[in-house]
């Protein structure tokens, strides 16, 4: 796949008339490397928990399993030629920290960035420690 377009983001069935008769809105990804995907994973909610204790704060409880859905999209992604980076139980500053260095990066030779959030959260926010 070379291109992405917007007519395939649509369900069966249906379409984007714009979509079918417009080049510029697909999107090209034949550069030299398909992309790159950081996966965020915050399992763990507080400095005890990432000692071994078992408290929880804020009522967090620790995302148990989460690591099976990280090797699935990491899976998918490498599948599809992209360069998988794993982010696990950052602080906030650490999270800010690696993600400004992802930023500085040479991306002129990927086609796209995706950017995956694994946390608990509520509608419009995550939560990290």
């Amino acid at each position: 796949m070379d291109t992405v377009g917007v007519k395939e983001f649509f369900p069966a069935g249906s379409s984007s008339p714009q979509a079918e008769s417009d080049e510029n809105l697909k999107y090209k990804m034949d550069y030299p490397e398909k992309g790159l995907c950081v996966i965020i994973n915050m399992k763990e909610f507080s400095n005890e928990e990432r000692k071994g204790s078992k408290k929880l704060v804020q009522g967090l409880d620790r995302r148990e399993g989460s690591e099976c859905d990280v090797e699935s999209v990491q899976d998918v992604f490498e599948i599809i030629g992209f360069t998988v980076k794993v982010l696990r139980n950052k602080t906030c500053p650490e999270l800010l920290e690696s993600l400004k260095e992802v930023a500085e990066e040479d991306h002129s030779k990927r086609s796209c960035f995706v950017c995956v959030i694994m946390s608990h959260g509520e509608e419009g926010k995550f939560f990290w420690f």
